[in-house]
């Protein structure tokens, strides 16, 4: 029977492997794994809204919003679910001022074919859910699509 023994670059690697290890802890306890952010999709076969966790790098309050309406809009992992607006709607403009969300969006968010995304109505009521669950600091939400208002809501009338 062979006994196990490390030789000098066995020993070399096993204590770098250690110390990159207690280095990557380390900096993961330091700078955090993200801000959670749950996302609100519709399923594609129902009107049952599906969650998702994802973890977001924390930011200052407006760009960690621009952020989350970023990834948002690329739409959900999971394959049962629909994006909440058409794919290839990017934020032209995001701003938070007293408390109030405005938020622009490109003419992508206009459906042009039925099925892909969800319904306009539905759709801005799952950005609204997705806005207000994630963001305390926000009580208005102002919703324009190629600079056109289309919906306006409190958080009251939620």
């Amino acid at each position: 029977m062979k006994s196990f023994s490390l030789n000098n670059c066995g020993k070399v690697l096993l204590i770098l492997l250690g110390v990159v290890t207690v280095v990557s802890v380390v900096f993961v306890l330091i700078t955090g794994s993200g801000a959670r952010r749950i996302f609100l999709f519709e399923q594609q076969n129902n009107d049952n809204l599906t969650a998702e966790i994802r973890y977001l790098k924390k930011t200052a309050t407006k760009d960690d919003i621009k952020n989350y309406v970023d990834e948002l809009l690329l739409g959900p992992i999971t394959p049962q679910c629909r994006p909440v607006y058409p794919l290839g709607t990017h934020v032209e403009s995001l701003f938070l001022r007293d408390r109030t969300l405005y938020v622009n969006l490109s003419e992508e968010a206009i459906p042009l074919k039925e099925g892909k995304a969800s319904e306009p109505l539905v759709a801005t009521e799952i950005f609204k859910k997705n806005i207000f669950t994630n963001f305390r600091n926000v009580d208005i939400i102002k919703l324009y699509i190629v600079g056109n208002e289309v919906y306006v809501v409190k958080a009251s009338d939620s």
